[in-house]
Formats: C-alpha cells, structure tokens, sequence
C-alpha cells in the first residue's frame, strides 16, 4: 500500500518559553514574583515596550535550556545574537537541551533556586513547573498593554489557554511546526479523488472530503473513516503525569 505525506498547515504548539523565576528569591506559591530573567525574557517579544518599562542597563548574561534539535538551537542562537545587537548589554546563551534530560535537570535545580534564567518546556510538563512555583508571570509593559488580557489579545484567541493560570500568562508559545498528513492513496482515489488535485490543505478542505471517504454499514455504524490522527501511546507523558497514581493502586 502507498502513502504520501502533505504539510498540513494547522498544528498543535506543544513547546513553549518559561519565565524562570530560579534567580530571585522564589514564591512558595505558584504565583511566583517577575524576576529580573523574566523580564528580559519578555522584552524580546515583538510588541514595544510601553513607556513604564525601562531596559536595564547594567551587563546581563542569561543562560537558555533550549531546543533539543541542533537547526532549532542554531536559529534560538540567531535570534540570540540579533537581541545581543538591539541590546548590547544583554548576552543570552541558549543550550542544547535534549528533552529528558532538561526534565531531569530543571526539577532539581529550580526548587534549589539555581538553573537556567529561561527554559523550554514540553507541554504535559506545564502543571508540574506551575505547581512547584517555578514560573514567573509575563509582565505586560513589556509587551507594550496595560494588563495580562492585553498580552492574550496579542495571540491567536485560546493560543495562550494552555499557558495561563488564574488569568495570567505564564509561558510563551515560540514553536508551532506542521503536521504531516498522510494519505492512503487507494481508498483516496477509489472515493474518485486525484493525488494531484484534491490534497486537502487546510482543516476546512478536510472536513470537506469526509462525506466522500467515510464509510457506513446498513446501521449507520462507521467502518471507514474519512480522517483520524495518528496518536502515539506516550509512555513517557503516562509516566510524568499518572505515575503517582498508579504506585498508590
């Protein structure tokens, strides 16, 4: 059986920038205080910064878990060296951080207050680091808006769903790659549809083509679906987040 792969342009953001809050004094809580990392962290977005927010001045070196993919560090680096030119005074150093082992590292070091100033996390881990009170909020005057609501209203609506606690935004989405779509090329042209012509490029051309490829027996009972997503088991998200639970069955 062949298939073929097509970029699909929505995707799911799964990996987003934390305000480490590891070089100032750390709030028991999980509303944890901007620390000066935070707010550097949040002057490189790509709003102004308002006229209450003043760059520092003296000499700042910030360290960066980063991407566990070396062209991802490279382009973090890039973005790092272009900030270093808008902001002489500030040095970012972003690591290659394969992903286990940053889990491994940050869960350690951030409760000891030591650790990177910014971090990337994977998104099941999002809970953990907000309950431990290693996050910082996003600081609107960085942004350039008067209040958190401004910063969401900067996004994508919902974008910032995942990342925001009690109405605060805690992280910063910076990747969103594509999904690859793959398609079963027999049952796609027995439903009398061209490889060429008929490749669906968004979510609403996929919707479209279910009536031609999904499938009903005489009860109404789906026997082929027109589109499913491919799921994984992730037995390593299992772990992180029932593992408790299932040492206490």
């Amino acid at each position: 059986m062949q298939h073929r792969w097509y970029r699909l342009g929505a995707a799911l953001a799964v990996v987003a920038l934390v305000f480490g809050a590891c070089t100032s004094a750390a709030s028991p809580s999980p509303a944890a205080s901007p620390s000066p990392a935070a707010s550097q962290a949040g002057a490189s977005g790509s709003a102004p910064a308002s006229a209450g927010f003043q760059y520092p001045t003296e000499q700042i070196s910030l360290t960066m878990f980063g991407s566990d993919e070396e062209p991802s560090n490279n382009l973090e680096k890039k973005w790092a060296a272009e900030y270093h030119a808008l902001h002489p005074n500030v040095t970012v150093d972003p690591q290659l951080t394969p992903l286990g082992p940053a889990f491994d590292k940050l869960t350690v070091q951030l409760p000891a207050k030591s650790g990177p100033d910014m971090f990337t996390v994977f998104e099941p881990w999002i809970e953990t680091f907000y309950q431990g009170g290693w996050l910082a909020p996003a600081i609107p005057a960085v942004f350039g808006v008067p209040d958190q609501k401004g910063i969401m209203d900067l996004y994508v609506p919902n974008s910032l769903d995942a990342m925001t606690r009690n109405d605060t935004v805690y992280l910063l989405p910076f990747s969103q790659p594509s999904w690859g779509l793959l398609i079963n090329n027999k049952k796609f042209t027995e439903a009398g549809l061209s490889l060429q012509n008929d490749i669906p490029k968004t979510w609403d051309q996929v919707a479209a083509l279910q009536d031609k490829l999904k499938k009903v027996d005489a009860n109404g009972r789906i026997i082929q679906k027109g589109f499913e997503f491919r799921y994984t088991a992730g037995p390593h998200w299992m772990a992180m987040l029932f593992s408790a639970m299932v040492q206490d069955l």
